[in-house]
């Protein structure tokens, strides 16, 4: 299954009554009310799941009527979908799976610290869990108590991981630096630095790699296994977010305009 991330910003209105999971109690969790802002989206086939910064979890369909909702053990840090199950981690450091209608959930994995991110291997053989304490863990899914290996060559925490393809992964370190490894021999490819400060953004469109630097923008090509930069940008305003579109690069910016 396609699966696909984005992170945007969307201010919702008053959140109603969240059905509580199936074998607990109403109470044990905070009612989520009040304006909330969307971090996290994951859509496989017709579901689209979505997480919020209040703790709430939906599922929608393609025309987004509501198929789901349930309030989340701690607030989502990221989300992803398969064909039969949605899958979050959350501050705490635990991942869970719900079922589509997020009616039921399930314990999967726990790091010690922050779960920053997370993605599916496209045969959805593998979950793989980065963290604040400088790891990138291979589980297998959904039976993650099975752990297949750590990727470790970060100083600092990692921030974001993105599958280039079903084999290769890129990692984005508060080290400043980009980590790409081959998944089937979990080796380390390839590192590069940035001289810009903190990655702010990182995007992927097949074959560009798009980082940003908080107004400086390098484009790589992912070519056997290997990113070469291929040019780079300066925005006149601090840049929130990136796309590729055959040879374009878009910037979001701060300013109304791209």
């Amino acid at each position: 299954c396609s699966d696909t991330q984005t992170k945007f910003l969307v201010k919702c209105g008053n959140i109603p009554d969240i059905p509580v999971p199936e074998g607990e109690e109403k109470g044990k969790q905070p009612r989520a009310e009040g304006p909330a802002y969307i971090t996290g989206v994951a859509t496989c086939g017709d579901c689209v799941a979505v997480i919020s910064n209040n703790k709430v979890v939906e599922t929608f369909d393609r025309v987004f009527q509501r198929q789901g909702s349930a309030v989340a053990v701690k607030r989502p840090t990221s989300v992803q979908v398969t064909s039969k199950n949605v899958v979050i981690s959350d501050k705490s450091g635990d991942a869970y799976s719900y079922d589509l209608v997020l009616s039921n959930r399930k314990y999967l994995l726990g790091h010690v610290s922050v779960v920053m991110d997370m993605v599916l291997t496209p045969d959805q053989k593998f979950l793989i869990t980065c963290d604040r304490d400088e790891k990138i863990r291979v589980s297998q899914f959904p039976n993650c108590y099975n752990i297949e290996s750590y990727l470790l060559g970060h100083e600092e925490y990692v921030l974001q991981i993105l599958l280039l393809s079903p084999n290769i992964l890129l990692s984005v370190g508060g080290d400043q630096k980009l980590l790409l490894w081959d998944l089937s021999s979990q080796t380390l490819l390839q590192t590069l630095s940035s001289s810009h400060g903190d990655y702010t953004s990182v995007t992927f469109s097949s074959p560009y790699l798009l980082t940003c630097n908080t107004r400086h923008v390098t484009v790589y090509k992912l070519s056997d296994n290997t990113l070469t930069q291929v040019s780079e940008h300066v925005s006149d305003h601090d840049v929130l977010n990136l796309a590729a579109s055959d040879s374009r690069v878009m910037m979001l910016t701060r300013e109304p305009k791209l």
